[in-house]
């Protein structure tokens, strides 16, 4: 690898890295963040580091099993600004080089990274993440979502190692280590964890067909299901469906909505599904995979991971669309993964010229909607130290009915603005009150709905206006 490919490698992470940074910085808090600001059950600010742990034991029991994910949230949105903007710009690195690592099956390291498959990362990442802004920019849930998956990513990447080795030794530290590491990855997402036990299983499988199962992947994997039955046995699991299903949850009702949710979101990902498939017929028709087995079956492997981690939402009595994240997350390595076997081999996936121009289109399209991300997360910014001063006015003057001034920018797939609404009933609404301890808190107005789904909203609109039938 040349000297300036390596530079550039870095500085392209750098700029990634510092754009994540920024924005996370300028987004807004908002719905669950304030939620996760209090001590479970309580309206008190979490204020030390004990809070974090007595708010999350009684989490376990109240709202979900989701404590590693939220042990993150609750610190990270106790150390404040800019600590935890940092943090996910770090986090959002990780994710990066974790997917190079496992694409080309490497060992953690900051050699030999290489431009072209760095930009294939991040622009697919781009493009194709669903709720972008949601799952990177929104404390709480990157915490569910970036985090986790991050966690998820490192401690697969052993097993992803043993693709392409005969055996690797187990040292009792390797044992014991991967057995704590397998209950952390274990108890963080349900998707992801389910995902994760469906994949590591295979490979266990495998290697004692084959009389190499390592003692260190044996632990692994155990630690990994005793995390994740940790996960899903927690008590607040029940109360929380309770909580949404007052009337029973009805399986069959849900059904026709989760599958419609997943086609939708795999639908999202065409273009990895189209690189996937152009890239299987070119590997196939020349039987590449021949030469190079383990990297075809640990891309492959990859990518079951991440269908899988989709697919198990169907289950779920809520399918939000920022849990279709996962896919893209464990789908990238492997597309990458694949298109290595032809790069290695002096082939090309699409003509030059056509390559050329679907590079060029994408860099344009990174570039417009990225400037247009920073200039309305800096917005959003603006408006909220306005809200900041409207609130504190109105607590000043002992009023326990707030009422605050709409942000100007419109959320769309990269802007993540879970704003209060004109209704005091709604969500966001009622998480605010609790937090501020007042009788209620609106919205002086709401703005008309776009007709168009999130993703398809890709620039940032700013200056809108209030429909006048809830004007207050």
């Amino acid at each position: 690898m040349r000297r300036s490919d390596a530079f550039y490698s870095y500085f392209y992470l750098i700029f990634w890295t510092f754009f994540i940074g920024v924005c996370a910085y300028l987004a807004p808090y908002f719905a669950n963040d304030y939620r996760y600001m209090l001590v479970e059950g309580t309206n008190d600010i979490v204020g030390s580091v004990s809070d974090i742990f007595i708010s999350q034991y009684r989490h376990y029991f109240d709202w979900g099993g989701r404590t590693v994910a939220h042990l993150f949230a609750q610190f990270l949105l106790y150390i404040g600004k800019p600590y935890n903007a940092v943090f996910t710009a770090l986090c959002y690195l990780a994710l990066i080089l974790g997917i190079y690592y496992h694409a080309y099956g490497l060992k953690p390291t900051l050699k030999n990274l290489r431009l072209f498959p760095l930009f294939f990362i991040t622009a697919f990442l781009w493009i194709c993440m669903r709720n972008f802004g949601e799952v990177v920019f929104n404390i709480v849930s990157s915490c569910n979502y970036l985090v986790t998956v991050v966690i998820i990513l490192y401690f697969l990447l052993p097993y992803r190692l043993s693709f392409c080795k005969e055996k690797i030794d187990s040292g009792v530290l390797s044992v014991i280590g991967m057995f704590i590491f397998g209950i952390i990855a274990g108890w963080t997402n349900e998707n992801n964890s389910a995902a994760a036990c469906a994949g590591t299983f295979l490979i266990c499988a495998y290697h004692y067909h084959e009389k190499k199962l390592a003692l260190w992947e044996l632990s692994g994997f155990i630690g990994l299901c005793l995390g994740f039955l940790i996960l899903m046995l927690a008590p607040g699991n029940e109360a929380r469906l309770d909580f949404m299903e007052s009337g029973g949850f009805d399986y069959e009702a849900h059904l026709w909505v989760s599958l419609e949710i997943f086609f939708i979101s795999f639908a999202s990902q065409a273009l990895l599904v189209i690189a996937f498939i152009l890239i299987m017929i070119k590997i196939r028709s020349q039987c590449l995979y021949l030469a190079s087995p383990y990297q075809y079956y640990a891309s492959l492997w990859l990518i079951l991971i991440g269908f899988i981690s989709l697919a198990v939402m169907i289950a779920s009595p809520n399918f939000p669309t920022r849990s279709a994240a996962p896919f893209t997350m464990f789908s990238i390595p492997g597309v990458l993964g694949l298109a290595v076997i032809l790069y290695d081999r002096a082939e090309t996936i699409l003509p030059g010229a056509i390559r050329k121009v679907l590079i060029a289109a994408a860099c344009l399209f990174i570039f417009a909607t990225g400037t247009s991300t920073a200039v309305g997360y800096t917005q959003a910014y603006n408006d909220n130290l306005y809200r900041q001063e409207e609130i504190k006015a109105q607590l000043e003057a002992k009023k326990d009915k707030l009422v605050v001034s709409p942000l100007s920018i419109q959320s769309n797939k990269y802007i993540y603005l879970a704003d209060v609404q004109h209704s005091e009933k709604y969500w966001t609404n009622l998480i605010l009150k609790r937090y501020y301890n007042v009788k209620s808190i609106v919205r002086s107005c709401d703005f008309e709905k776009s007709s168009l789904p999130n993703e398809f909203l890709l620039f940032a609109k700013i200056g809108q206006t209030c429909s006048t039938e809830v004007k207050k």
